[in-house]
């Protein structure tokens, strides 16, 4: 009976969270809300988000499944917890009147995070995230916007351009990161990942049907790198800055020239 017991308390020290101390095993009363997104973060930490669950959260802090609910509505709860705790952790680029500079940073910071963790991708493909490091994210973001002369509704439109194109970038090379590793194996990069297969798959085309895609083959391979989410990133700002600050202008000229003389 010594040796099952010392098993089970060996199981309960290898399931801890990272620098948290083993619970009894069995323990059955219910924990804090905030024991369990500690958990929880802990074990995302430890590259385990893709495999939480309800139940392997449960396993990790010796409680039952169902106990875990008094504190938590659902899983999507833990990921908010998850996403604005990374968030935080990433911060956000220092105050500047670089309007431009500041989106892409914002933007860059985003979608690393997301396809680091497809879990917090998934998140926010499926509804609105609202957590306060997001709130505060988009507040800074529509301040900025502001001291340049953006009003409110343009401001809006020119976040939520490049804010959509991240999460949407994001998703295409989370994706093809996946179905690269399902099919060969781990894989440093998504960009790597496209490598191995376009350049081969456009290079077996007949030539005189697909000319162009034979012969850009290794361009057509990056559909979903750094530098193309860089140049789209950059294209898609610039075109808002033409468009907006147009705008900008326009209204202080027209403001100006209502002023009595």
């Amino acid at each position: 009976m010594d040796d099952v017991d010392e098993d089970r308390g060996g199981d309960a020290r290898r399931r801890a969270p990272k620098g948290r101390a083993p619970r009894a095993a069995g323990r059955t009363e219910v924990l804090t809300r905030e024991e369990i997104l500690a958990a929880a973060i802990d074990l995302a930490d430890q590259g385990e988000l893709d495999r939480l669950t309800m139940r392997r959260l449960a396993e990790v802090l010796q409680v039952s499944a169902m106990s875990l609910y008094a504190r938590v509505a659902d899983k999507d709860e833990i990921l908010d917890a998850i996403i604005d705790h990374r968030l935080r952790t990433g911060g956000l680029p220092e105050p500047s009147g670089d309007w431009l500079g500041w989106m892409s940073e914002v933007a860059q910071r985003l979608r690393q995070m997301l396809v680091q963790e497809p879990a917090l991708l998934d998140r926010y493909c499926r509804r609105p995230v609202g957590v306060p490091a997001a709130l505060e994210r988009m507040e800074a973001s529509l301040a900025v916007l502001d001291r340049v002369g953006f009003d409110g509704p343009d401001a809006v439109e020119v976040f939520a351009a490049v804010h959509t194109y991240t999460i949407g970038f994001a998703a295409l090379e989370s994706a093809r990161r996946a179905g690269s590793v399902a099919t060969h194996g781990d894989r440093s990069s998504s960009s790597d990942a496209e490598g191995g297969h376009w350049p081969a798959y456009f290079g077996a085309l007949d030539h005189t049907r697909f000319p162009r895609l034979v012969e850009l083959r290794p361009d057509l391979a990056a559909f979903t790198g750094d530098g193309q989410f860089k140049i789209g990133l950059e294209t898609l700002l610039a075109g808002l800055a033409a468009r907006f600050l147009s705008l900008v202008d326009k209204r202080a000229a027209d403001a100006q020239g209502k002023r009595p003389g």
